[in-house]
């Protein structure tokens, strides 16, 4: 049974899925076969969920112009799937959405030019809109620093034998949260909203981002390949520090200390050691702690979101949508009705990172 918000998903990926299809058509292959690939446009159609395309238009919406927010979809998809490509190669991920992976599938050397074309097209595509363009490229092109800044973090977390809670909310942050981030504020922006709905969309956008990525962590050590459609536990493999890992790293406990042994040679985990880690995680707080953190990142997007001043339709659409992104039964703790969670009930350092809005001149706001 398809319940309202997987119908509204529906609607607004395959108003993106047009757009897109037309904005890759230029490209020469085998390029644009490894583009197709990886944006679900070829015949086997493995597309995404289309997530933050979603967040654009209905930000948009809640703007006051749905349609307005199309060139934001498109960019924002572009670049997620830019991204997804490269991280895939760097992280030697084989499949991605329960087929190979575009570098698997298409080559190594066509996988990178395929991201590097998808990057081009999304400032493109933003570079013809007719209002606004400026500060919606300089918008994306921050958004792009920051990824790669959060992609290098990541990267470099793996040599790392401690990653406090901070440093990984930064990486967080630069390697999701930002793009969820800009897609609210692109949305918004392109339907014309002032620095005060900017701000407070994409502030919603960040910690939903936030939330989003922990969530994935989790996924990554408790859920199986069918379920994800990446190899089970494979950033355990390449012992990767995520939320759950940095917080089970951090205990002074029995299963950490192995864990950290385990953490501390310089090869690839094998099979058996992975799953080791798996077993080793689950006997440390690790796993509530993950829960509570997606719960206060959650509260805390929510908060944002009541700020937009959106129109009520959006809003309530935009809050079914973080349900829908966040919705686990596994994880269910916290408030669940929005509100923020108490002071200090929140993981240390979980939301250093506040919102900054991508556009640079709110004096602008009225002038474009």
């Amino acid at each position: 049974m398809t319940t309202p918000v997987a119908g509204l998903l529906a609607d607004l990926a395959a108003r993106t899925v047009r757009c897109l299809a037309e904005a890759v058509e230029p490209l020469p292959e085998p390029v644009l076969g490894a583009v197709r690939h990886q944006l679900g446009l070829d015949r086997e159609g493995r597309a995404g969920k289309a997530l933050r395309p979603a967040l654009a238009l209905l930000c948009a919406d809640g703007c006051g112009d749905l349609d307005a927010g199309l060139p934001a979809a498109v960019a924002v998809e572009l670049v997620h799937n830019a991204s997804l490509l490269h991280d895939d190669i760097i992280d030697r991920d084989e499949t991605r959405r329960h087929r190979p992976a575009a570098w698997r599938a298409c080559g190594v050397g066509t996988a990178v030019l395929a991201g590097d074309a998808m990057t081009a097209l999304a400032l493109e595509t933003l570079a013809r809109v007719p209002r606004r363009a400026d500060l919606a490229l300089a918008c994306l092109a921050r958004t792009l620093h920051d990824l790669v800044a959060g992609q290098v973090l990541d990267v470099a977390f793996e040599t790392r034998q401690h990653v406090p809670t901070d440093h990984y909310t930064a990486m967080a942050t630069g390697k999701t949260a930002v793009l969820m981030q800009a897609a609210c504020e692109l949305g918004a922006l392109l339907a014309g909203a002032g620095a005060g709905q900017l701000e407070a969309l994409g502030g919603f956008g960040r910690h939903l981002g936030i939330a989003f990525q922990i969530l994935d962590d989790y996924h990554g050590i408790w859920s199986s390949c069918a379920d994800t459609g990446k190899p089970a536990a494979s950033d355990l493999r390449s012992r990767k520090k995520t939320f759950p890992v940095t917080v089970a790293l951090a205990e002074a406990t029995a299963p950490a200390r192995r864990l950290r042994a385990l953490y501390r040679q310089p090869a690839d985990l094998t099979p058996e050691q992975t799953q080791l880690a798996v077993q080793l995680i689950s006997q440390t707080t690790a796993r509530e702690a993950t829960r509570r953190a997606v719960a206060h990142a959650r509260a805390t997007a929510v908060q944002r979101l009541n700020l937009s001043n959106a129109n009520p339709r959006a809003r309530r659409n935009l809050l079914d949508l973080a349900d829908h992104i966040l919705a686990d039964p596994a994880l269910r703790t916290g408030t669940g009705d929005g509100r923020a969670a108490a002071p200090g009930s929140g993981p240390p350092g979980a939301m250093a990172a506040e919102s900054t809005p991508c556009h640079a001149d709110p004096q602008k706001k009225t002038q474009e």
